[in-house]
């Protein structure tokens, strides 16, 4: 099942559905026309807006009201414009400002008009097919490990936080949404930080022992297994042994339905997933150029799944 057409309903830069709305030409933020509410998500509404000076065309995030009185959401708020401003990289929406203006908080990005993943998902009401879900994954992992190569871990990987679309006829996917990126401290987070999705989240994380970068990886093999199998992770994040055998039954699900998975996409989950950190991919740039060379097909998978699964 191909990645496209499109579902009608599009997301923007910032997570929600779109919801396509004229405003008013005012002036709100500084420099920026809001022209249209096109999303809305957990703490935050998403606006298109055309630049004053120049009329390019922007994205911009509005904390909502109600936590304009928090400290800790504003703060937080903030420093997910801070990271976008300071991040530079073709698969991650680029932040080009951020701020206040009284009490009302700010984010200014590109405006990248797409589908999530999500949407994807739910538009075609299962699974997408293995080469665009390993398309997405390649160019996400290469996003991560730009993150991590500064410090940064992003803590909530998941397809409601992957953009996707068509640019020159390729598919180009984004990463989304960075309000839970944190910086690591001599590679790692300190325990208790368990910000995040819980049924994405890798066991360690869940059960806020402290993690490193392959937490994110745990992450995005959970989000390879829920594209390919059309099946949410379990919800159980700290028993390791319950999301493995949900994973399991997820392969055998898919490959009732689909006509099976790959030995090499089988192969990916169960790496990225296990439960010893140890075990999964340890960096990323290794993830991307396992998954590259099969996409080139150059490498090929027999019975390394299986093997996988005997040495749990």
């Amino acid at each position: 099942m191909a990645a496209q057409p499109k579902p009608k309903g599009v997301k923007s830069s910032g997570g929600g559905v779109r919801l396509a709305k004229p405003l008013p030409k005012v002036e709100v933020i500084p420099g920026h026309i809001l022209t249209e509410k096109i999303a809305t998500g957990g703490c935050a509404t998403v606006f298109k807006a055309t630049e004053t000076s120049g009329g390019g065309v922007r994205a911009i995030k509005i904390l909502f009201p109600r936590y304009a009185d928090k400290p800790q959401w504003v703060h937080r708020f903030l420093n997910e414009g801070k990271i976008l401003t300071e991040l530079s990289h073709a698969h991650i929406v680029k932040g080009y400002g951020y701020g206040t203006v009284g009490v009302m908080a700010y984010l200014i990005m590109e405006y990248f008009p797409g589908s999530s993943v999500q949407e994807l998902m739910e538009f075609w009401g299962g699974a997408l097919s293995e080469k665009p879900a390993l398309t997405v994954l390649v160019q996400i992992a290469r996003a991560l490990d730009y993150m991590h190569s500064r410090g940064l871990i992003h803590r909530d990987i998941k397809p409601g936080n992957v953009l996707v679309n068509d640019v020159n006829d390729k598919q180009v996917a984004k990463l989304c949404d960075l309000g839970l990126a944190a910086e690591m401290i001599g590679g790692k987070l300190p325990k208790h930080m368990t910000a995040g999705t819980p049924i994405y989240m890798a066991p360690e994380q869940a059960r806020g022992e402290g993690m490193d970068a392959r937490a994110d990886i745990y992450a995005l093999g959970g989000t390879l297994f829920h594209m390919v199998t059309g099946v949410i992770p379990v919800n159980d994040p700290t028993n390791p042994d319950v999301r493995r055998k949900a994973v399991i039954e997820g392969i055998k699900y898919a490959e009732k339905r689909y006509a099976g998975l790959s030995n090499a996409v089988q192969y990916y989950i169960l790496r990225c997933l296990a439960k010893d950190p140890g075990k999964r991919f340890s960096k990323m740039t290794h993830l991307v150029k396992e998954v590259q060379m099969y996409l080139d097909g150059v490498r090929t998978f027999t019975n390394e799944a299986r093997e996988l699964l005997q040495g749990e």
